[in-house]
């Protein structure tokens, strides 16, 4: 037995099919980032690097992504599915090329609206809800922080712990 298309899976569904489209704009992108060929440093092996718009840095290409300059759901949320369209398969110039640590840093401050120096707090936080009970409250206790009866006392202990 299928399970029923609801609206929120049938937008869900759509919107993975677009964001997998094969845009050539997005790609592009990344290889106007080429810089020269090279050795890649995980492998050994010959490859082409390119540079991060952010960092500045060189990765091969496989460590790179295409972002979105302006974000295809701004912090107004979901308008349309044309304002999406026409904001997902902008041209070339509405994208850039970012290495993958930049890409979730932007990416992450997009979502939760936050500002840069805010992100390594966030990126712990999201690492503290990850862990297990046991472990949060080993780490609330190493803070010297009451770790509270449930997991929802436990986030709010260490949220106030990051000044969240």
């Amino acid at each position: 037995m299928t399970k029923e298309w609801t609206v929120a899976r049938k937008k869900s569904f759509v919107i993975s099919a677009l964001r997998g489209a094969r845009w050539p704009a997005k790609y592009g992108c990344v290889n106007a980032a080429y810089v020269r060929d090279g050795i890649n440093p995980k492998t050994g092996r010959k490859c082409k690097l390119h540079r991060c718009s952010k960092c500045k840095e060189l990765f091969p290409k496989g460590k790179i992504q295409a972002d979105h300059i302006d974000p295809v759901v701004g912090p107004e949320g979901f308008i349309s599915w044309d304002v999406y369209i026409e904001r997902i398969f902008c041209g070339e110039e509405g994208f850039q090329a970012l290495c993958h640590e930049c890409h979730a840093t932007k990416t992450l401050m997009e979502r939760l609206k936050i500002g840069e120096k805010d992100v390594p707090k966030y990126r712990r936080l999201i690492a503290f809800k990850k862990m297990k009970a046991t472990a949060q409250i080993k780490m609330l206790k190493r803070f010297k922080i009451e770790p509270g009866a449930n997991g929802e006392q436990r986030v709010e202990a260490f949220k106030k712990k990051l000044k969240i």
